[in-house]
């Protein structure tokens, strides 16, 4: 995954349309957050939320 931009500071907002395991958005949630982003927030369309989503 990669990260394109600076997100040093920002409020990042992640918008899919399914998610199932939760892996990607976790991931992509992970990253902003490692590269400074002050705050994460997702959304979806379809939340699916197999038992790995519940977990994550």
């Amino acid at each position: 995954m990669h990260l394109i931009g600076d997100v040093k500071g920002k409020v990042a907002i992640m918008v899919d349309d399914m998610i199932d395991t939760a892996g990607t958005i976790t991931s992509g949630a992970a990253l902003l957050k490692q590269e400074g982003a002050e705050a994460v927030y997702a959304c979806c369309t379809h939340a699916v939320l197999s038992p790995p989503a519940i977990e994550r």
